[in-house]
């Protein structure tokens, strides 16, 4: 049997035989703004296994996907949504902005163009800021020492890491920078929907106080947390706000 048709048998085994409520799931939308309840993760597929599981899963009734640039497999869910015949309407596509693309409108349009071009497609249905910080291991440590135990604050160069390092000037603000730009985007039709992945409740308090247009989606581990617990309360208090649970 080949790696297609054990795919194909796999997700259909899942979304039917042994979970027949999930069949309906795929299909139905939990917000007004059009999102399926049940999207499929393409996290750590690459290569023709990516497009393999995700025609597979369009077959069985997905009509929601996730990618990310940072993921490299957009080029993959592109061929994967074109080889199902789908209409554009029809298929709910998800990318988000990696940390190394934040602050410059020339970055930030030139990774959204990206993406767009290795996905096919004119627009991405929502468009997520992936992460709110710089992370510790862009750099060895990151643009600045963050945390007291760390036992250097030079910052070093890590060879042939340009294209994944934040940028030098990074700071807090640049996420909150990041943000408008990718508000713009909106504006011009290249993205649906804007939101953000990974923040923390401090982090996105800072934001809805300082954001013109409204947070569209989080993106937020399935599992309940303290942390999850008082970002899912803020976005309670907000109108045309949804959390976006998410199992690796």
């Amino acid at each position: 049997m080949c790696i297609r048709d054990r795919y194909q048998r796999r997700v259909r085994e899942l979304m039917t035989e042994r979970c027949p409520k999930r069949q309906r799931l795929v299909t139905q939308q939990c917000s007004t703004l059009g999102i399926p309840t049940l999207q499929f993760g393409t996290y750590r597929l690459k290569g023709p296994a990516c497009t393999v599981a995700c025609v597979a899963a369009f077959q069985a009734g997905y009509r929601g996907v996730d990618t990310a640039s940072i993921y490299n497999n957009e080029k993959e869910v592109g061929a994967a949504i074109r080889q199902s015949n789908m209409d554009r309407g029809d298929v709910f596509v998800q990318s988000k902005l990696w940390r190394s693309h934040q602050g410059s409108a020339k970055v930030v349009r030139s990774s959204l163009k990206r993406s767009l071009s290795q996905l096919g497609l004119e627009y991405l249905d929502l468009w997520l800021l992936h992460w709110p910080g710089p992370g510790r291991y862009l750099n060895k440590p990151p643009v600045r020492k963050a945390k007291a135990w760390w036992r250097s604050t030079a910052r070093e160069r890590i060879e042939g890491n340009d294209g994944a390092r934040v940028p030098a000037e990074w700071t807090a603000h640049t996420r909150l920078e990041t943000w408008s730009l990718m508000a713009d985007q909106v504006a011009a039709g290249t993205v649906r929907h804007i939101g953000v992945a990974n923040f923390s409740a401090p982090q996105l308090r800072e934001l809805l106080e300082f954001c013109d247009r409204a947070v569209s989606y989080t993106h937020l581990r399935a599992h309940e947390t303290p942390e999850h617990l008082v970002c899912r309360l803020l976005l309670e208090k907000k109108k045309n706000m949804h959390n976006i649970p998410h199992t690796t």
